[in-house]
């Protein structure tokens, strides 16, 4: 008898959590309309910018090669692709023609298991980059890693 006052109010709570869940009114969240231009604009620059959305893919895409020690990039590589890096690290920003053009410096140099590894790695993430809305800064944060990985490897002797 001790417990079942808490197991009626458990039950009682379980069954009304649903409702609750649902918000206010009943057709579920609907997003401000702030949030839904913003979710527009973006969509619409991705559509016009799918050479910097490959960019980020391939950028992913080296870190998953680095992963492998199979697949690891050797050191003319790993100069060739900090050479390119280097020379878009300042720019604020860049046109898609600009990368399309530095994606293509990028892969020009890797092999055919390090591409399979590439291709496998996109596949895992949908074939989209993405990530998360105002990051704080985790994107530079994984940009500065790769370019010290690379760093490092072209150094190797």
């Amino acid at each position: 008898m001790k417990y079942s006052l808490w197991i009626t109010t458990a039950v009682l709570l379980a069954a009304a959590a649903p409702a609750f869940a649902q918000g206010p009114g009943f057709g579920g969240f609907q997003p401000p309309p702030e949030l839904v231009a913003k979710l527009k604009a973006w969509q619409q620059w991705r559509g016009t910018h799918k050479h910097v959305q490959t960019l980020q893919q391939t950028l992913g895409g080296l870190t998953a090669i680095e992963q492998d020690p199979k697949t690891q990039m050797t050191k003319p590589q790993a100069r060739a692709a900090l050479a390119v890096l280097h020379a878009w690290a300042g720019k604020p920003s860049i046109t898609d023609a600009q990368a399309l053009a530095i994606n293509k410096k990028l892969t020009d140099s890797l092999t055919l298991p390090q591409l399979q590894k590439y291709a496998a790695a996109t596949a895992r993430r949908g074939g989209r980059g993405g990530g998360v809305v105002g990051g704080g800064g985790g994107a530079s944060r994984r940009r500065r890693r790769r370019r010290s990985r690379l760093r490092r490897r072209s150094r190797r002797v």
